[in-house]
């Protein structure tokens, strides 16, 4: 038996979806001709925007077809970020579809950051969790125990500390190595 794993870029139809597209799988019809098998296919793909919008609870004018998703990304990046200067944040893991456009916006003069370029945050955010786990002591003991409660206490705290001195950096507490390792995950994207 074979199994596939590569969803990434397509994956398999479901028995239902490949019923309904059926009927349409036959000549090609474009839906902005004005002959009868263009009018036909407008038609279907109307009450498919209709439904769409439905499921979602938007207006049918408000959705948009398109044929993958890098023209999806692009309409979506480059649609909606206006005219620089502006901020973009985009994750370690973005995909060449989206890293691509983002490099023609920063070049543009939008400022894109990186979520690890955020780490004036990280300070903040953990002192957050260090006073969450403080108020919820008695249950964090609870669910994982004294030891390990006392070691995430710890973790939490000297992070934190670690931030607000610049002494630590998002790689480290990620576990991604800095000195040239192959960790997998780019540390700094250039955008």
């Amino acid at each position: 038996m074979r199994i596939y794993l590569d969803h990434n870029a397509t994956a398999p139809l479901l028995p239902a979806a490949r019923e309904a597209m059926l009927p349409f799988l036959g000549p090609p019809a474009n839906p902005s001709s004005a002959h009868r098998e263009g009018a036909r296919a407008r038609a279907v793909m109307e009450t498919a925007r209709a439904d769409v919008a439905a499921l979602i609870g938007a207006a049918p004018g408000e959705i948009v077809f398109t044929s993958g998703a890098t023209e999806a990304n692009n309409l979506a990046l480059f649609g909606l970020t206006g005219s620089p200067p502006g901020h973009i944040l985009a994750s370690p893991i973005e995909h060449p579809c989206v890293t691509e456009p983002l490099k023609q916006l920063a070049a543009r003069g939008f400022e894109v950051r990186h979520t690890e370029t955020l780490r004036e945050h990280y300070s903040l955010t953990l002192s957050a969790w260090l006073r969450n786990l403080e108020a919820n002591w008695e249950r964090a003991v609870e669910l994982v125990g004294l030891g390990r409660a006392r070691v995430w206490r710890l973790y939490i705290a000297a992070s934190a500390v670690g931030f607000e001195l610049g002494r630590l950096q998002v790689h480290q507490v990620l576990a991604v190595r800095a000195d040239g390792g192959q960790s997998g995950f780019p540390l700094r994207p250039a955008y």
